[in-house]
């Protein structure tokens, strides 16, 4: 918990913290973020939501405390989506913020992603996971049709009609 929030929520109390937790989902949501089930959880994490915007999406974090952490990155169902760079998403959701009238001292301006904080440019390609999946299944079937075929030649060969 940052020093700042904690404080403040010292203050507050729980249930002002809750309703501020729930009152920044709710903005999101009217701005068309969705939660999603799959995601890195850190610690304090209370929940993730997620905004698309075509090959990619800003992906809010907010914790426990009430900071809020927000990114842009490129889409999940992308392979590239595993490194790819994360620039801050913070004036997007200061916007939002702002526009439902939600205070913003508790946006984190200072936060890193583990993955992709050093990296500047997107990846030009964009490799579908679902088409690798894909492939990958094909492979494995005609993997499984070619040893088939080898075992069934063998039999024939050792038990002649």
């Amino acid at each position: 918990m940052s020093d700042l929030a904690g404080a403040h929520w010292n203050v507050q109390g729980h249930r002002a913290k809750h309703a501020y937790l729930e009152r920044i989902r709710s903005a999101l949501e009217k701005e068309g973020f969705q939660s999603t089930v799959l995601q890195w959880r850190h610690k304090g994490h209370a929940y993730g939501l997620i905004k698309d915007l075509g090959d990619k999406q800003i992906h809010v974090r907010v914790y426990e405390d009430g900071v809020v952490d927000a990114e842009i990155e490129i889409h999940k169902r992308y392979l590239e989506h595993l490194w790819s760079p994360r620039p801050s998403a913070h004036k997007q959701v200061q916007r939002i913020f702002t526009k439902h009238g939600i205070p913003i001292h508790f946006v984190n301006e200072k936060y890193l992603p583990q993955v992709g904080a050093n990296r500047k440019v997107y990846p030009k390609m964009r490799t579908r996971v679902s088409h690798l999946i894909a492939g990958a299944a094909a492979g494995l079937g005609l993997a499984g049709l070619y040893v088939a075929r080898m075992y069934l030649s063998r039999v024939k060969r050792r038990f002649p009609l």
